[in-house]
């Protein structure tokens, strides 16, 4: 389905519906929209749980100690950048960047609310410290995810503490499925529209991030995610079709722009 296919369905038009989709307050309009842009769940699946599912456990019994002993070899990369805690709902967060949004700052704008429209991803600079885990991550966005590795990046979130109630905003995730996968945890809480789950070490779960949600760490120790966007195959025509309505790229399909120099991404992966 497309986006004029949607607005019809809801008697709207195009520009009246990305405006519900981007900045709506209210998750109807994004549920439905993951009804068909989705590659876990949604209507194409034929099953009423995986239509109305906000989670879905992909795997589980995962050996996450390879991957734990690349980041542990490396604590000094936890620090690298730290401007993901200048959001305020995941300040008591640490992140390690992987892959990030391939973007050029735009002088005089607000880059932060541009970057959630790029739909364009690079590998980050230390991706090549982790390359177990580099090759776990593209290995199941092709084989389960469906498609290809977009934003990805490591996670730990304080002891005892919470990432804020939120939702991603932005043409970047209505294209794409979030993947979380534990590695480091005494049962992590999750919230998503109202719906809680726990998820535990060695398991891989898909849930809907265009809907509100908040985490949570009730633990001594810090809790570490990896945290990645999968693009499915069948959505790469939705990422054209996004383009075609974001100004960001307006003029550079004009053969206009004039850009600034490359821009690491506040919000490679939130």
């Amino acid at each position: 389905m497309n986006l004029v296919e949607f607005a019809q369905m809801f008697g709207c038009s195009v520009p009246d519906v990305l405006n519900k989709l981007r900045n709506g307050r209210n998750d109807f309009w994004r549920w439905w929209w993951s009804q068909f842009a989705s590659e876990q769940v949604g209507v194409h699946h034929g099953s009423l749980d995986r239509t109305l599912s906000h989670f879905g456990r992909l795997m589980n019994g995962i050996d996450v100690a390879p991957f734990l002993q690349e980041i542990d070899e490396k604590p000094r990369n936890w620090l690298v950048n730290t401007k993901r805690k200048g959001i305020g709902v995941q300040q008591h967060t640490d992140s390690i960047t992987l892959r990030r949004a391939e973007y050029n700052f735009v002088p005089g704008a607000n880059n932060i609310d541009i970057m959630m429209d790029v739909q364009e991803s690079v590998t980050g600079q230390l991706a090549g410290q982790y390359p177990r885990l580099m090759s776990f991550l593209n290995g199941f966005s092709e084989q389960i995810g469906k498609g290809a590795l977009s934003r990805a990046m490591i996670v730990r979130l304080t002891p005892r503490m919470q990432v804020g109630r939120h939702w991603d905003s932005g043409y970047y995730y209505l294209c794409r499925d979030r993947y979380h996968l534990v590695l480091r945890s005494t049962g992590s809480d999750m919230e998503c529209a109202g719906v809680r789950r726990t998820w535990n070490v060695g398991e891989l779960w898909w849930f809907n991030n265009n809907l509100w949600h908040s985490a949570s760490n009730g633990g001594d120790d810090w809790r570490i995610h990896v945290i990645f966007d999968v693009l499915p195959h069948r959505n790469v025509p939705l990422v054209d079709e996004f383009k075609r309505h974001t100004a960001y790229y307006q003029p550079r399909m004009e053969g206009q722009v004039q850009a600034g120099p490359p821009m690491e991404g506040l919000l490679d992966a939130r």
